[in-house]
């Protein structure tokens, strides 16, 4: 049910992006930094919480959401739900769901030892007062963690994650599936524990392959511009060479 949905949701959200400029590559270089910002896909503001209705529907089969203009594209439409009807579990899991998905992956690319080392921070001010203001939550602390890709390794213990400076767990590698010839955009699929979710892809042509938000794809040719998910966004913000 929930892959099903996963398709569903990336189509109708997709959008096509145009490749946006970034600094060129240089010939030589040590090292490429890189940022990208991951954020919710759920928009809140003073009235409720709006958000796809495939989305709402999953998340929270118990609320009766109605459908409206979406804020922030007033040529679409999306469910709402007032904050008044988040309640016990339901308010949980937004919560938790909110707290999670709003993070910054700054990532380092070393050319030498073809290696990137991605530090994950988890400390966004704008949606910490927003769940303050509207649910009266406190608990948001700041956290970061760590992730590294070897790409020496060919292995599946090529990029791993660690919290509190221990290695927790192996990520698995991801194979995009590109809709044109021109690899421009696709979407990949990750397995995990009880599903399998489905990520819609955009590269761009002038980026370089290791420019990735944490996902270590065995077939790119081009860097990744946003990755569209089920519950967030992963967009790409700026990228300098050193």
């Amino acid at each position: 049910m929930k892959y099903l949905l996963n398709i569903i949701f990336l189509i109708s959200f997709w959008n096509c992006f145009s490749q946006n400029n970034y600094p060129s590559e240089p010939k030589e270089y040590k090292k490429i930094h890189f940022v990208y910002e991951q954020k919710s896909n759920y928009y809140l503001n003073e009235s409720g919480v709006y958000a796809d209705t495939l989305l709402l529907s999953f998340n929270f089969p118990k609320l009766k959401y109605t459908i409206v203009k979406n804020p922030n594209e007033p040529n679409t439409i999306c469910g709402f739900v007032p904050f008044s009807s988040f309640i016990d579990e339901d308010r949980t899991r937004i919560i938790g769901s909110l707290y999670h998905t709003y993070q910054i992956f700054e990532g380092t690319y070393d050319a030498k030892k073809k290696k990137t080392k991605i530090k994950v921070i988890r400390d966004n001010k704008e949606i910490r007062d927003e769940v303050k203001k509207y649910f009266n939550e406190y608990k948001f602390p700041r956290f970061t963690y760590g992730i590294v890709i070897n790409y020496k390794k060919e292995k599946d213990d090529g990029i791993y994650t660690s919290y509190f400076n221990q290695q927790e767990k192996k990520e698995q590698k991801c194979v995009i599936v590109y809709e044109d010839e021109r690899k421009l955009s696709g979407y990949f699929k990750k397995v995990m524990i009880n599903s399998v979710d489905t990520y819609l892809v955009v590269t761009n042509k002038n980026l370089n392959d290791k420019i990735t938000p944490a996902f270590f794809f065995t077939n790119s040719e081009f860097g990744i511009e946003k990755v569209n998910a089920f519950f967030s966004t992963y967009e790409l913000k700026s990228v300098t060479y050193e």
